[in-house]
């Protein structure tokens, strides 16, 4: 009950001061249409550069009122005088609601046309593309690695199961060693190459880091599989004890 009425309150003080600065843009804009309405009237059937200055006066009269309908006939009749096609607002808008709902269900939201712009952007190839620069590649692998660090360093203090601490030990230990490799290694920090050293008929060349890497991504699934959490409890215990 107390927290809503210090809500209303707060409603209530920033509505008065969004009150406040609106009437002082008001007396501001009324201000300056006044001063272009009196300059108008001196300057009036003048020459020379009086006549400029005419001119300007005129045209900001007529800007300013024009902007002044434009905007007071979207929300109600200017001066209350029922005048066509004003108070757009609050008598059309459930019709602008239902065409604005229209044209983005039409030409957004339907299954085809989600497939064929998904088709046009090309996504995979684009990504592929712009993975192919050694550049990117490295830039990506640096990022994901020191991400992977950090994602491991954070978990390390929720663990309580030999399983989750072997398989989280043998991922920052390869993540670790490609990330020095890129660190230290020629050409340069965080772009030098990573050393390959194992190669086997029709498998990529890989490097104990690797090694550690999937041995680690396996006994995640596993443990994943086995409902094992971070802390060794199981999914099945915790249904039965909220049972």
């Amino acid at each position: 009950m107390a927290t809503s009425l210090m809500t209303t309150d707060t409603d209530t003080e920033a509505d008065a001061v969004r009150r406040t600065r609106l009437r002082r843009m008001q007396g501001v804009a009324g201000g300056l249409l006044l001063v272009a309405a009196v300059v108008y009237l001196l300057t009036h059937g003048r020459d020379g550069f009086l006549g400029f200055v005419n001119a300007g006066a005129e045209a900001s009269m007529v800007g300013a009122i024009a902007d002044w309908f434009a905007v007071t006939a979207l929300f109600r009749h200017p001066l209350g005088l029922p005048i066509p096609h004003t108070a757009l607002v609050p008598r059309k808008k459930d019709e602008f609601g239902k065409s604005l709902e229209e044209f983005f269900a039409e030409n957004f939201l339907q299954e085809q046309v989600i497939r064929d712009r998904l088709t046009q952007a090309e996504i995979a190839r684009r990504t592929g593309a712009w993975l192919a620069e050694p550049t990117h590649a490295a830039r990506v692998v640096r990022e994901v690695s020191s991400a992977a660090v950090v994602v491991v360093i954070v978990l390390a203090s929720r663990v309580d199961h030999r399983g989750w601490a072997l398989g989280l030990g043998l991922l920052l230990a390869g993540v670790t060693g490609n990330l020095v490799d890129r660190m230290l290694r020629a050409p340069g920090p965080f772009r030098g190459q990573v050393v390959d050293f194992f190669a086997l008929p029709h498998w990529p060349v890989f490097n104990v880091a690797d090694i550690c890497i999937d041995v680690a991504g396996a006994i995640f699934v596993l443990l994943l599989i086995r409902g094992v959490r971070l802390d060794g409890s199981r999914h099945e215990e915790q249904a039965r004890h909220d049972s």
